[in-house]
């Protein structure tokens, strides 16, 4: 489901920008704003998600290197 989610989101950028960029009079201001607001939320949750699953995997070893160090260091 996570995928569906992401190619959806990608999927709706894609077509606002299309429908912005590809109109006769061209984008106005507000809507070069707004499509640049959804990238930004876009990349926000994703960059989130990733950040998550990183720390989640290197969590264990930097416990495990400070165990170590605090041993050491007395």
């Amino acid at each position: 489901m996570p995928i569906q989610r992401k190619c959806l989101r990608s999927r709706m950028l894609e077509l606002f920008r299309d429908n912005v960029f590809l109109k006769p009079t061209g984008a106005t201001q507000e809507e070069k704003l707004e499509l640049g607001r959804m990238f930004e939320t876009i990349l926000g949750q994703e960059r989130e998600k990733h950040t998550a699953t990183v720390q989640g995997i290197l969590n264990p070893f930097c416990h495990e290197k400070n165990r170590l160090v605090r041993r050491i260091c007395g």
